[in-house]
């Protein structure tokens, strides 16, 4: 097995340069101390390809398509072609962003503390499909589990980190998937074999409501054959343009393997410079506005330069008439106990006043 602790997958897809490049910058920004990369350029637009190509990561695994291929059947070839020898598996979609450089080493103390986890990521809740769970009962891996009310708890398939061993033995991904549905089957795969699945997402912000680009397949189990999330139906420009592809690579000097007739394997080379950015991974806060600065001076909270560096909390306001009743006995340091203030006593005249309007009243 490899010294490092996990293999990261990211795909990158389409006509989307500043989608990539946000994606990629928060790989370069991240401590990839303890991973390998693996990237998987599908059909992406030039200036993507120009990006990785000048910014030159050591060691990343970079394959280049021009056919557009579903996400399930380009991940068995990330996983299969070259055989991953890290204990984990991490998976990341292009719009998956990055929000700690730490996320990596920080998820990887994570499960050092809990060798019980199989299958980590942002968990939500689904159903089934009606053909879902003949699907499932098709599966290799069924062990009879009932399904219980319906209610599919699985990870988002945008991120997830998944043991290398527990990989081979789904032997993941499935044969019957193409480009959509392998969410929930991969967590309902775990619960047949009895893997277990938690809800951890550290540093990572998973588009949920994202918009689905490019292509758009039936989900395996639907029997109405109707597209979940229906996509932009935006065609890619680099589709068949492997040539292309080619001559960028041969132009920039990198030796590149056929893994196929549209797909490009290569490794930029070892102790190449690595350029960093200086796009910061998380936005600085901003400074308070002017009008928030002068409320704080009239109560002598800001400081006299005018930079407030924390919050500070401004008691809530008690009304005068409250004020009394509610101080609490107060010891001096002299040590003597002082009694707590009362309100002052009414006269005889002004409790009959009193009397007298409440009967008026009446």
């Amino acid at each position: 097995m490899s010294t490092k602790y996990t293999t990261i997958c990211l795909l990158l897809y389409g006509d989307y340069p500043e989608l990539h490049r946000s994606a990629l910058d928060g790989l370069l920004r991240s401590d990839l101390s303890g991973a390998h990369v693996r990237v998987w350029c599908n059909v992406v637009c030039p200036q993507t390809l120009t990006f990785l190509l000048e910014t030159q990561p050591v060691g990343w695994q970079i394959y280049v398509n021009s056919a557009n291929r579903p996400k399930y059947t380009l991940m068995r070839d990330m996983f299969y072609a070259t055989p991953i020898s890290t204990p984990w598996i991490t998976w990341l979609d292009d719009d998956t962003q990055l929000l700690k450089p730490d996320w990596v080493s920080y998820t990887q103390q994570h499960l050092s503390r809990h060798p019980e986890i199989d299958f980590c990521g942002l968990e939500t809740n689904g159903r089934y499909y009606r053909g879902g769970r003949d699907v499932v009962k098709s599966a290799a891996w069924y062990r009879k589990k009932p399904f219980g009310v319906g209610i599919s708890r699985h990870v988002y398939g945008a991120y997830w980190w998944l043991k290398t061993g527990v990989q081979r033995a789904l032997a993941w991904p499935d044969h019957r998937l193409s480009h959509n549905g392998g969410d929930w089957l991969l967590s309902e795969a775990l619960r047949q074999q009895s893997f277990k699945q938690v809800n951890y997402c550290y540093g990572i912000n998973v588009q949920v409501k994202a918009v689905r680009r490019g292509r758009s397949d039936v989900s395996l189990g639907r029997r109405d054959k109707k597209v979940t999330s229906p996509s932009d139906k935006q065609q890619a420009t680099m589709l068949g343009k492997a040539d292309v592809y080619k001559q960028m690579l041969t132009d920039a000097g990198v030796n590149f393997d056929n893994l196929d007739n549209e797909t490009l394997l290569f490794s930029l080379p070892s102790g190449s410079p690595l350029v960093v950015h200086s796009t910061p991974l998380v936005p600085t806060q901003t400074q308070p506005a002017t009008p928030v600065l002068a409320g704080l001076r009239s109560r002598g909270r800001a400081p006299a330069d005018g930079a407030v560096r924390r919050f500070v909390k401004v008691p809530p306001r008690v009304p005068k008439r409250r004020q009394v009743h509610a101080q609490a006995e107060v010891k001096p340091k002299s040590g003597v106990r002082v009694p707590p203030r009362r309100a002052p006593e009414r006269t005889l005249k002004q409790l009959l006043q009193i009397r007298q309007q409440k009967q008026q009243r009446r």
